[in-house]
């Protein structure tokens, strides 16, 4: 009686460990784009204080392939993306080295209160410029 227990018991957690690997596999990158093909990423700011204006332009920037995702503004590290957005931007940078590890972005809304920023790839050119 024992032994039949712990083999449904076995057999129950591999089928759902087997479950949620292939709805992880299975989620939609950030990349993959929608109707339009604009991609949002989240920005945290570094100095809550900072404000950056809707339209301006910034830049993504990984320096080595563990490091995390900056974003800059002019020479001056403003802020980073984190989470799903950093995997995806980790999973491009290694796909095309012809950027450089660098993109040119675009800031599409800031709030102030959070200290968030939201960014849309402007520019996909080889050497981020």
């Amino acid at each position: 009686m024992g032994e039949d227990w712990i083999r449904r018991t076995e057999k129950t957690w591999r089928r759902s460990l087997r479950k949620k690997v292939e709805e992880y596999l299975a989620r939609p990158s950030l990349l993959e784009g929608g109707e339009d093909g604009i991609i949002i990423y989240p920005c945290q700011l570094l100095d809550p204080c900072y404000s950056i204006p809707v339209g301006c332009n910034l830049v993504i920037f990984q320096p080595r392939p563990q490091a995390k995702i900056a974003v800059l503004y002019e020479n001056r590290v403003i802020g980073s993306i984190d989470g799903d957005a950093a995997r995806d931007l980790k999973n491009l940078f290694e796909a095309d080295p012809r950027l450089c590890r660098t993109l040119k972005v675009q800031v599409t809304a800031m709030d102030s209160l959070s200290a968030r920023l939201e960014v849309t790839i402007a520019e996909r050119s080889p050497n981020g410029h």
